[in-house]
C-alpha cells in the first residue's frame, strides 16, 4: 500500500491509501480509500503489460490478451474494429502489433 497525494473528499484530514484489488474476472485494479472513514474513492485499472491484461467480458472472458492472440487472433482483430472502450482497444492494438 502506498499513500496517495489527495485528501479524503468527505472532510477527513488524512491522505488516501492505494491498495491492489483483484476482481472476480481476474483484472487487477488500484482502490483508493480513506483510512479514517473507510470510504472508497474509486478504482483505477492497474498499469500492466497488454499481454497480461485480462479480457473483462465476451467470448474470452477471464483470459489474458496474450493467450487470446495465440488461440484466436481473428477475434482480437474483430474486437479492435468493434469494441468502443478505448482502454481495451489500445491494449489489443499493442498485442496485435507485437504478434505480427
Amino acid at each position: 500500500m502506498s499513500s496517495e497525494q489527495h485528501q479524503c473528499a468527505y472532510g477527513c484530514e488524512t491522505q488516501l491509501v492505494e491498495q491492489e484489488r483483484t476482481f472476480k474476472n481476474g483484472t487487477k485494479h488500484i482502490e483508493k480509500r480513506c483510512p479514517t472513514c473507510g470510504r472508497g474513492h474509486g478504482y483505477a485499472p492497474k498499469n500492466i503489460n497488454p499481454l497480461e491484461f485480462i479480457m473483462p467480458f465476451g467470448k474470452h472472458i477471464g483470459l489474458p490478451l496474450g493467450e487470446i492472440a495465440k488461440r484466436d487472433r481473428p477475434y482480437l482483430e474483430w474486437a479492435r474494429a468493434n469494441f468502443k472502450r478505448a482502454n481495451i482497444v489500445s491494449r489489443i492494438n499493442a498485442v496485435l502489433a507485437g504478434q505480427q
